[in-house]
């Protein structure tokens, strides 16, 4: 009798051989095992010799990511525990119609050139995709590259490179290779440009990781700022890719923007698109010094820049900064940067910079750009809305004047500034007058200066901390119903204007309310019920409902009387704003959740978590909001250091 290990070797070989022939005989056989499980649900697959089912792809995703995680003790691969007729027959029934067949076989080419180079040389022979010698692993890499180009599998040119590198990290990347693949990312998808992008920044992390540079050339970055612009819902991810893009130097012809400047600028109008004052702040600082002078960058931006941070208080220091740092003869011959610098002075009530502009704009302004810069329509606009901030009268009546010579009637930017004078202080007499000068104004014209009109009913009821009074309501109520009936589909801005107004009186701290006697156990240690917090995360989620159009919203939602019920439009234009006024509420209110919740939204909305911890540092922290960075790296730095503990806290 034989001894049972002799025994158990003779049993193993017979079922080697019978598997072999098992095709032809039609022997059923019990399924083949390694000792790993994802290899063993492949093989299976694979065994049944059929065409791959779309349940079983995720066990190919299963596999290769196994695989990938154990990389110093690399596993039984599907080619180095099966023969090679059963591989090659499941590959050439699938390839055709199959990328993840394609992909196994591509993988499998890559994990086990170091296990069994013959097998897979034979493997590549017997597939026929190869027309020269493989003598190297770098040729196996080539090969699985351009084989995965050739049938526009893209996404896995990507991966297999970045696998390739991944299991041999001492090897020099293959820039050639790279530009190829970064091509055809850069190629309009729009079904896969998401993914592609996401590809795009994989690539990128593995050149960062090796303390490299990845390859592009101008076409390729240009053509991944226009992919990441035009990409839809993934406000992150378009961020993601335009910042990498700025990190990319290359040397620009005479007179045209760096690729670097290019992809900050798209930047910077994407986040003034959605108000998001941080991202435009980090992107200015990590550009403002790239030329010797400010006045170098395009001066579309630049009017941006500062009319964006003129809007937020904690951010006017820079508009300061900037203005100062703009050469006299340079904004006094500007058309679009003279009114934007106006305007700052004007918002901020600083008297001796607005005199200081008009000695600048007599001394510098050439004679040949009077008409076109100190005439202009834009620039007469800023100076009455100056001239009636600083209460100069006579300049009022001059500039009036001019506005009449030159254009014959007032426009709706005229009109608007001298409502909006009439009502900066709390009085009933300005306020007829205000609603008056409005009635006359044709509705299409009106309806921004409704929105500055309610602005101040607000603003004063919050002040009072009372209801809209007996006559505030009526003249709401009357301005929304004429808005409602020359726009009944809610398009106009006004709207936007309208629901970030509500949600900011709803939240404010004066709403908070004091815990009674009886309801103090109740709370708990919280100081105040803060239910109108709960209020305005419940009227945001409904309102943001896709479902909901913005002529679904509510007329008047400052009169509605089941506040529960309240619909607003909700827009990328004013998301960020309602969000941001919640969350201070809340910071206030002591509510970690809501603050938590918000910044959730703020992230999908397009505001990544270091901007969210520099935008809350700016509005709470004096030291922060006061700060001058030269550099994104020192921002960075004083935030760690500076930065509100319970910032961190939060976020960590």
């Amino acid at each position: 009798m034989l001894p049972r290990s002799t025994n158990a070797r003779l049993t193993a070989n017979l079922v080697r051989s019978l598997y072999h022939a098992g095709h032809r005989s039609k022997i059923k056989l019990r399924p083949y095992t390694t000792v790993c499980s994802k290899t063993d649900d492949i093989i299976r697959v694979l065994q049944r010799n059929k065409l791959i089912r779309n349940e079983d792809k995720p066990l190919f995703r299963h596999y290769w990511d196994f695989l990938s995680n154990n990389q110093t003790n690399l596993p039984e691969t599907v080619l180095g525990s099966m023969p090679l007729d059963s591989v090659i027959q499941f590959v050439q029934a699938n390839k055709q119609n199959s990328s993840t067949v394609r992909g196994l076989y591509r993988r499998e080419l890559i994990f086990n050139w170091d296990k069994d180079m013959n097998k897979v040389k034979e493997l590549i022979e017997k597939l026929q995709i190869s027309e020269g010698s493989i003598n190297s692993k770098q040729d196996v890499l080539a090969l699985c590259i351009n084989d995965s180009l050739e049938t526009r599998d893209v996404i896995i040119a990507a991966e297999i490179y970045i696998l390739y590198y991944t299991l041999n990290t001492i090897e020099p990347l293959n820039d050639d290779l790279c530009r190829k693949i970064v091509t055809a990312l850069a190629f309009e998808h729009p079904r896969y440009d998401h993914i592609h992008l996401m590809k795009y920044l994989n690539l990128h992390d593995l050149y960062d990781n090796r303390n490299e540079r990845i390859p592009l050339t101008q076409t390729q970055i240009v053509s991944l700022c226009n992919k990441a612009i035009a990409l839809e819902n993934s406000p992150i991810l378009t961020k993601q890719t335009l910042n990498r893009l700025m990190d990319i130097e290359l040397t620009s012809s005479e007179g045209s923007r760096s690729n670097k400047i290019i992809a900050a600028y798209h930047l910077i109008e994407k986040d003034c698109l959605i108000n998001n004052v941080a991202g435009v702040y980090f992107t200015w600082t990590a550009i403002q010094n790239y030329y010797t002078s400010i006045a170098r960058h395009d001066p579309r931006m630049i009017h941006k820049i500062i009319k964006l941070f003129t809007r937020h208080k904690a951010y006017r220091t820079t508009c300061k900064q900037i203005i100062s740092n703009l050469p006299p003869e340079y904004y006094s011959n500007n058309p679009l940067i003279l009114p934007t610098i106006i305007d700052y002075a004007t918002k901020v009530g600083n008297l001796s910079l607005a005199k200081e502009l008009m000695v600048n704009v007599n001394k510098h302004l050439l004679p040949q750009n009077t008409q076109i810069v100190l005439f202009s329509r834009r620039c007469l606009s800023s100076f009455l809305r100056m001239h009636l901030k600083f209460k100069d009268s006579k300049g009022v009546d001059r500039v009036l004047k001019q506005i009449q010579d030159s254009f014959g009637k007032h426009s709706e930017e005229n009109l608007l500034a001298i409502v909006a004078h009439l009502v900066e202080v709390k009085s009933s007499e300005n306020l007829t007058k205000a609603v008056q000068l409005v009635e006359k104004i044709p509705l299409r014209k009106a309806l921004s200066a409704y929105g500055s009109i309610i602005n101040k009913l607000v603003e004063w009821q919050i002040a009072s901390d009372e209801r809209f009074d007996a006559k505030s309501m009526p003249i709401l109520n009357k301005l929304l119903e004429r808005a409602h009936r020359q726009d009944p589909l809610h398009k106009n801005r006004l709207w936007n204007v309208i629901a970030s107004l509500f949600i900011k009186k709803i939240v404010h701290y004066r709403n908070f309310q004091r815990p009674s006697d009886k309801a103090t156990h109740l709370l708990s240690s919280k100081r105040f019920n803060t239910t109108n917090l709960d209020l305005a995360k419940l009227i945001y989620i409904k309102s943001n409902d896709r479902n909901i159009t913005p002529s679904d919203t509510d007329i008047n939602p400052f009169a509605n009387t089941s506040p529960q019920h309240v619909l607003l439009k909700i827009t990328e234009g004013n998301r960020l704003i309602i969000l941001r006024n919640i969350a201070l509420a809340a910071i206030k209110g002591q509510r970690k959740d809501i603050f938590l919740w918000c910044c959730s939204n703020l992230y999908q909305a397009g505001m990544p978590t270091k901007e969210l911890l520099l935008d809350w540092n700016k509005m709470l922290n004096n030291e922060i909001r006061n700060a001058h960075f030269v550099e994104v790296k020192q921002m960075e730095e004083e935030l760690t250091i500076h930065g509100l503990p319970f910032l961190r806290k939060a976020f960590s």
